[in-house]
């Protein structure tokens, strides 16, 4: 939010400066050289580097296997959905449309991945069709996403609190990726809850 009022308060003097007399257009050489590093600053954080071109390998058509596992050792519950994935804000973000039959109805997901400049990490959020709340988690990978390993927290509607999980996706290869996602169990223990293996279309 701190950001968004900096680049209100610069755009906001950017346009009083232009409507100003020409003799009270003249900073001095200190302000220009403070705005110039302000506007430099803003367009590195905003620059699209190596990790988002990264990220667009998963823009595209998706089938999708989805298996789940509701405690340690037990069999898996296997589904198969499809997913959308495009680059909205200048491919800047990849934002995934999924969608999946389950046994009590059809499963609509939304999802947005991008590389924080600043922090130097992966972010991630997620809504869907079965919960009220927003889900998002931060990682770390290699800089060319096709690797990254997030921790974040989840809603767990039975204990009506949040719980800390942890996610980890791979690039198989230009048209395979695989997300896996582990919550720790009764024994404190991690296992795998879910596994989605992506296969382009």
């Amino acid at each position: 939010m701190r950001g968004t009022v900096t680049l209100v308060v610069l755009v906001g003097a950017v346009a009083l400066l232009a409507g100003q007399p020409a003799a009270a257009q003249q900073p001095g050489k200190e302000e220009q050289a403070a705005m110039q590093a302000m506007m430099e600053a803003y367009a590195k954080y905003g620059a699209v580097g190596a990790p988002h071109k990264g990220l667009a390998r998963r823009v595209g058509t998706w089938k999708v296997q989805a298996r789940f596992w509701m405690a340690p050792g037990a069999p898996p519950e296997v589904s198969e959905g499809k997913a959308e994935a495009s680059l909205i804000m200048g491919g800047r973000y990849v934002m995934e449309k999924f969608e999946m039959s389950t046994p009590d109805g059809p499963f609509h997901g939304l999802g947005i991945v991008g590389y924080d400049n600043i922090k130097k990490r992966y972010q991630s959020i997620w809504i869907d069709s079965m919960s009220t709340g927003v889900m998002t988690a931060e990682g770390t990978g290699d800089q060319e996403a096709r690797a990254v390993d997030y921790t974040g927290q989840e809603p767990d509607p039975v204990s009506n609190a949040y719980k800390p999980y942890r996610s980890v996706e791979k690039q198989l290869d230009e048209n395979t990726r695989r997300l896996e996602t582990f919550e720790n169990g009764p024994d404190g223990k991690e296992f795998k809850v879910m596994e989605l293996l992506y296969t382009r279309q």
